[in-house]
């Protein structure tokens, strides 16, 4: 009986150690996508004040409403505060908390308010840096990312 048990072991855990190689090759098969590919930006004017900032967000990714970050580099000119729009709130176990995520695509409105001296001069050009984050569901979290744009 006690050679039977220790066949019985020895073949749990074989079978036990096989399924942890193929979990681990699962895992490293998986091909995530290059951040630009897998958040897309671009970037149009909604009005003179106001700017649409909007990215495509790939299948199986998401980006944190908090991680957004916006400078605007034009002597004159300051950002007002970004409208986001509505966001899912689901916990993130990388930040140990609650946060506020989009998929498929998210468009926030920023507002630039021009002081009264640059009010009437064209200010070219204007430069937007924005600093977003994302991750993938399958367990990738991109390090922040910023990207200029000409306005």
């Amino acid at each position: 009986m006690q050679g039977f048990f220790q066949r019985g072991l020895l073949v749990l855990f074989a079978l036990l150690a096989l399924m942890g190689q193929l979990g681990l090759a699962s895992a490293q098969d998986v091909d995530f996508l290059d951040p630009e590919q897998a958040f897309v930006l671009s970037v149009a004017n909604h009005s003179p004040h106001e700017i649409d900032i909007h990215f495509e967000i790939a299948p199986e990714y998401y980006m944190y409403q908090e991680r957004f970050q916006f400078e605007l580099s034009a002597p004159g000119a300051t950002l007002g505060e970004p409208e986001y729009p509505p966001a899912v709130v689901v916990y993130d176990p990388t930040f140990e908390k609650n946060m506020a995520v989009y998929r498929e695509q998210v468009t926030i409105r920023l507002p630039i308010a021009f002081d009264g001296q640059a009010a009437g001069v064209q200010l070219l050009p204007l430069e937007l840096a924005i600093t977003s984050q994302g991750c993938a569901d399958a367990g990738l979290c991109y390090a922040p990312i910023t990207e200029t744009v000409p306005l």
